[in-house]
C-alpha cells in the first residue's frame, strides 16, 4: 500500500513538473514575442520608419503590381491574416481594411493603429466574418507559424468572393533547415502551390531575397547581395 502511495505521489509530482515546463515555455516564448514587438510598435511610430517600411513592401513584395492586378480602391474590403503590426492595410485604399492576428488585443496595448483599420484578435484557422465577404485577402509570413496551414487556406478562400484575391507571401525553407518552435513548418514552393491548387488560380509567382522588414528600415543588411538559400516568394491567386 505503501509503495502505490508513493508511486501515486512520485506521478503526481512528475505530471506537476511537466506542466510547469510547459508554463514557462510558453511564458518565455509569448514574452520575447512581446519584446520584439513592443521594439517595432515604437518604430513604426516613426513616420520615417512607415515610409520605409512601405518602401519595402514596393520593393520586396511587389505592392504597386498587386494593387493594380486586383484592383484595390477605396470601396475594397481587404482582410490580413496574421497581421502584427508591420501589416500592409497601412498601405493600402479601402472601405473596411480589417488585421487579425492571435495577439491582436497585445499589439493594440503597445501601438497605435491608423483609425480606418479593424484589428481583432481571431485565429486564422477559424475567421468570424461570412463567406464571399472580401476583395482581397493577405496572408504575408504567417503561414509556417500557424497550427493547420490548409485550414488557413480554406479560410481565405471561403471568406473571399467568388473570382476575389488572395496575395501569399511566404519565406521558402527547405525541410532539412532546422528553425525554432514559432515555426512548425519549413514550407517550400512546392508545399504552398500543392496548398493553393485546388482552390486558386496562380496569377503571378515572384521572388526576393529573404530580408526582414526591420533589417531593411534599420540597414543592417546588404540589400543588393542576393540570398541564395532562403528566399520568399510573392503569388497573387485568384478564387475558383
Amino acid at each position: 500500500m505503501i509503495d502505490i502511495k508513493r508511486k501515486i505521489k512520485d506521478l503526481k509530482l512528475k505530471f506537476y513538473l511537466i506542466r510547469q515546463k510547459i508554463y514557462r515555455f510558453f511564458w518565455t516564448k509569448k514574452a520575447t514575442e512581446m519584446e520584439a514587438q513592443r521594439k517595432r510598435a515604437k518604430e513604426m511610430g516613426l513616420p520615417e520608419i512607415r515610409e520605409k517600411v512601405k518602401e519595402y513592401y514596393y520593393k520586396f513584395r511587389f505592392l504597386q503590381e498587386i494593387i493594380e492586378q486586383t484592383d484595390i480602391n477605396e470601396k475594397s474590403k481587404i482582410l490580413d491574416i496574421g497581421c502584427g503590426i508591420k501589416t500592409v492595410l497601412h498601405f493600402l485604399s479601402g472601405a473596411m481594411k480589417v488585421g487579425i492576428d492571435p495577439l491582436a488585443d497585445e499589439y493594440k496595448k503597445m501601438y497605435s493603429y491608423p483609425p480606418d483599420l479593424i484589428i481583432e484578435k481571431s485565429f486564422g484557422e477559424k475567421i468570424k466574418y461570412p463567406e464571399n465577404y472580401f476583395d482581397v485577402v493577405f496572408i504575408t509570413n504567417t503561414l509556417d507559424h500557424t497550427e493547420d496551414p490548409r485550414k488557413i487556406i480554406s479560410e481565405a478562400w471561403r471568406v473571399l468572393k467568388k473570382e476575389g484575391y488572395l496575395v501569399m507571401v511566404n519565406e521558402l525553407v527547405s525541410k532539412e533547415i532546422k528553425r525554432n518552435r514559432a515555426h512548425p513548418y519549413n514550407l517550400t514552393e512546392e508545399d504552398i502551390l500543392n496548398l493553393l491548387s485546388d482552390k486558386f488560380r496562380i496569377i503571378f509567382k515572384k521572388y526576393s531575397p529573404w530580408i526582414g522588414i526591420r533589417q531593411y528600415y534599420l540597414n543592417q543588411i546588404n540589400i543588393n547581395k542576393k540570398e541564395t538559400k532562403d528566399e520568399q516568394i510573392t503569388i497573387l491567386a485568384q478564387r475558383n
